[in-house]
């Protein structure tokens, strides 16, 4: 619960930064730092799949906490605040790998509970490209980002 908590608490944190504090949306990468940097997404993921877009094929998968934490190490020396938001990735840009993060099983405030783990984020890689889309399910909110060739190399390594 506690790991949940603390994905919804930087989910909520970055788009009510967004709509309350003046940000715009040039600043999410900043706000995204608490994500990576601060180990927020790999402290409450339970598992992450890097699935083959043309396909939907599961390529490969983690769900050992200790190798998620490894990972998150890698994703805390990201470059988040080199990244650059862009309205969308260029036309000519082919989707071929996209990295799944999944949460635990949670329960409601209402007492019902989730009985299958939960896409929380899903960030698509884009072939030799510097791109990447970023999805976050529970709120449809989509973003597309360029970012430094450094980070796109360790994204692509993750799996």
């Amino acid at each position: 619960m506690k790991r949940t908590r603390a994905a919804l608490t930087a989910t909520a944190g970055l788009v009510a930064a967004l709509a309350l504090s003046g940000c715009g949306l040039s600043d999410v990468p900043g706000l995204l730092s608490s994500l990576f940097n601060d180990h927020e997404l790999m402290n409450s993921s339970s598992r992450l799949e890097l699935v083959d877009t043309q396909t939907q094929e599961v390529v490969s998968s983690i769900d050992s906490a200790t190798e998620l934490a490894k990972l998150g190490d890698s994703l805390a020396g990201l470059d988040v605040a080199s990244w650059k938001l862009i309205s969308s990735v260029p036309d000519d840009c082919v989707a071929d790998r996209s990295l799944r993060f999944y949460t635990n099983p949670t329960e409601t405030l209402l007492g019902s509970s989730t009985s299958q783990d939960t896409e929380s984020l899903d960030i698509t890689l884009y072939g030799d490209t510097d791109y990447i889309t970023m999805h976050i399910p529970a709120m449809d909110l989509t973003l597309d980002f360029e970012l430094p060739q450094q980070d796109i190399d360790t994204l692509g390594s993750l799996l």
